[in-house]
């Protein structure tokens, strides 16, 4: 408070994890969250596994999503809540299907769908479980006879039994569809938390945990995982070890290992040998209770969820941490691994989530160049074959230098820049202006002395073509460590543009480029130049209306289109460069659209560059780095070009399909390789751009002959001729991108 001086971070964004399920084929995660102060932002989120993305929030429930569960078939959702409902969900657009209601207390931590996906049931802490029909959402039959809230439902493997745990300290077994009682297990000392069937059906397990009671208060387990034989009843074996209750339980698939999960006292889940009770492995990382957890469909993974607000993804074997998973109440998510990698919403720029080095916070985009790592998660669930990033592990931090920035006048661009090292060296100085790079290394020649105390840099910016005459002009300036990884966060300076307000209206500059016949046959498609005559086309039309050129002003929309076969217009290198050469002469309040569509390769591994292929390409085989000058634009070169333009508003749009079964076989599903993804970004972070990228893994799924253009290209004129107009008159960018998207 004296000094206005960070001395901790207080983070906390994010919910309980109160439920986790794996989907039947093992791609895709469901999560439930909430939080019992109402704070919480009471969704599900389902996780594309393949892709490492966050998919869908299912949003509706009033309260806490206590429970979740996949239909067999993968194609629905189940999700319950203290509202008090459980909901249908359609697994693709997140819409809810069926609403099931009646009951006169909350759904607890249980819900289930029977094997065959006909029925589902769910418990309640009105004392009953109840069993429903899943297509028309009616309620077939009432369990009756526990003496305490169910607080955990399972249907057996041939969908006969229904399993329920209650907080009166039994099991019971009942049949389906009649409802009837089969059989009770008793022998806990304490309520029952969770319940599972064995993959055979001819085993139960049983778990007691701590469970919170109204007015917060808390229900304790007896700490013990039970085994019993389903037929007899008999308990053939007690599970003891946890420190505190026993809040979750599962069976291995395939039935010879068993999974608990543990409360406030303990916060660990353990691994069982189910034949001889010996313990197998202690899985330790999450610091508030285990509430949730799952095997995958083959048994190699687990995940589990917390109330410290993540889930965490393990190895079965060897019990080693692989990832956490992290939601924010914005709809931003994260996946981290412990040696500093992530993957991240937005690009890798989401709030909430940081490392903390001593008295310093670490946001995850001041490590980007090192460690994003997009498809981190489908990675470690063996979706992504590609090698995980080589980095140093994230324990002896080289922290980047103080920055400070001093402005002498408000109104002059002139900014003196002093850098201290504190230990990690002083690294190269990146200045932005108006979001759009100036320099990536403002530190002047002869400056190489990276263990230097102190540096002093002096800014002038009076002359630099990004200032907005008579405007709020933003400054933004970033220093690195010497090893180059680790990035400060962007100290910003304001001050009003040099000069008067720019009397000239803004203009459209477009280049357009489409290749479709290249010198190598091999590489051939058959709409990129058709795709880009259209775009070109859509463009003039609806620039020419918007900007509404006049006597005055009559070159607002200036195009150049590269898709022909005469010496000016054909998309070479040459001319690709050239044409994006002309960009330097934009205005800050000029439109800046490049669009480019045929072949992009990625080239030189993990940190490697992305290549467009121009007109003159012989093959996708871009080893040689002097074929790589000659026929193909590099991001690096874009970057490059692109920054050089004034203009503060730019688009760039990518209708690529990537060779990557004539090199590197990149692509044995629609997968984008982490290396294009980090080389786009880099394009993104330093020119300020609107970024879309369609790179469909061949031409046979960028070509969709149906409908006779690329289908990026399709959803984006799609959305340009109405679907996307805002107040039926013009497109925004960013709508526009998020439709062709979806």
């Amino acid at each position: 408070v004296q000094t206005g001086k960070l001395l901790i971070a207080l983070g906390g964004h994010g919910h309980h994890v109160t439920a986790v399920a794996f989907a039947p084929d093992g791609k895709r995660l469901l999560m439930g969250s909430g939080d019992r102060t109402g704070s919480g932002d009471h969704t599900a989120r389902l996780w594309d596994a393949q892709t490492g993305k966050a998919m869908l929030a299912l949003t509706g429930h009033q309260g806490i999503v206590s429970a979740v569960a996949f239909s067999p078939d993968g194609q629905r959702l189940l999700t319950g809540s203290g509202d008090p409902t459980a909901r249908l969900w359609n697994a693709r657009t997140g819409k809810v299907q069926l609403t099931l209601t009646g009951r006169k207390g909350h759904v607890t931590s249980s819900v289930a769908f029977s094997p065959d996906g006909k029925y589902v049931v769910t418990g309640s802490t009105d004392q009953t479980a109840r069993l429903w029909d899943a297509q028309a959402g009616k309620e077939l039959a009432t369990l009756t006879g526990h003496q305490g809230p169910v607080t955990a439902v399972a249907f057996s493997p041939d969908g006969k039994w229904i399993l329920t745990g209650s907080e009166d300290q039994t099991a019971r077994l009942w049949e389906v569809p009649s409802g009837a009682e089969v059989r009770a297990f008793t022998g806990h000392k304490a309520l029952l938390s969770s319940v599972a069937f064995s993959p055979d059906g001819k085993r139960l397990l049983t778990g007691s945990g701590d469970r919170m009671g109204g007015g917060d208060r808390v229900i304790r387990g007896d700490n013990t995982a039970r085994l019993w034989n389903a037929e007899t009843g008999q308990e053939l074996r007690t599970f003891t070890g946890h420190k505190g209750g026993v809040t979750a339980v599962a069976f291995s698939p395939d039935g010879r290992r068993l999974l608990t999960g543990s409360g406030d006292h303990d916060t660990t889940a353990r691994l069982w040998d189910a034949a001889t009770g010996q313990e197998l492995l202690i899985l330790k990382g999450h610091t508030s209770r285990v509430s949730t957890l799952a095997f995958s469909p083959d048994g190699r993974r687990i995940l589990t969820g917390s109330w410290d607000k993540t889930a965490r993804l393990w190895d079965a074997e060897s019990g080693k941490a692989l990832c956490r998973l992290v939601s924010f109440d914005d709809g931003s998510w994260a996946v981290v691994d412990a040696s500093g990698r992530y993957d991240a919403s937005n690009g890798g720029d989401i709030e909430g989530l940081h490392w903390v080095v001593g008295m310093d916070t670490i946001a995850l985009t001041q490590l980007k160049e090192r460690y994003y790592d997009p498809g981190l998660l489908a990675n470690y669930l063996g979706f992504n074959r590609e090698p995980l990033r080589d980095v140093a592990a994230f324990k002896d931090v080289k922290l980047y230098p103080e920055v400070g920035v001093a402005q002498k006048d408000a109104k002059k661009p002139q900014l003196d820049v002093t850098l201290t090292n504190r230990g990690g060296g002083i690294g190269r100085v990146v200045v932005l202006v108006n979001g759009k790079e100036r320099t990536d290394d403002a530190r002047p020649r002869g400056a190489n002395d990276a263990n230097a105390d102190k540096l002093d840099l002096q800014l002038d910016l009076s002359a630099d073509p990004r200032l907005v005459p008579g405007q709020k002009n933003t400054v933004e300036v970033l220093a690195y460590n010497a090893d180059g990884y680790l990035c400060s966060r962007g100290l910003t300076r304001e001050f009003d543009g040099p000069g008067q307000a720019a009397a000239d209206p803004p203009a459209l500059h477009a280049v357009v480029v489409g290749v479709s016949q290249y010198r190598g046959e091999r590489l051939a498609l058959r709409y990129a130049a058709k795709d880009a005559d259209d775009f070109a086309s859509a463009l003039k039309l609806a620039a020419g209306r918007f900007l509404n050129p006049d006597k005055d002003h009559p070159e607002r929309v200036r195009l150049t289109l590269l898709t022909a076969a005469d010496a000016d217009t054909r998309p070479s290198r040459a001319n690709l460069v050239k044409a994006l050469e002309a960009l330097k002469a934009t205005k800050p309040g000029d439109i800046v659209v490049v669009y480019l569509a045929g072949h992009g390769v990625t080239q030189g591994g993990q940190d490697g560059d992305w290549h467009y292929l121009t007109a003159d390409a012989q093959s996708a085989d871009l080893s040689d780095p002097e074929v790589r000058k000659q026929v193909t634009l590099s991001s690096r070169e874009l970057t490059d070009l692109l920054k050089a333009s004034p203009a503060g508003k730019q688009v760039l749009v990518l209708d690529t399909c990537h060779s990557g079964r004539l090199v590197e076989k990149l692509t044995e599903k629609r997968d984008v390789p982490g290396s294009q993804v980090r080389a786009l970004e880099r394009v993104k972070d330093r020119t300020g751009m609107h970024v879309l990228a369609g790179c469909a893994a061949d031409s046979v799924s960028y070509e969709a002959t149906r409908y006779g253009q690329g289908l990026l290209t399709y959803s984006l004129l799609l959305g340009m001729r109405g679907a996307k107009l805002r107040e039926g008159e013009y497109v925004d960018v960013v709508d526009l991108f998020g439709y062709a998207a979806d």
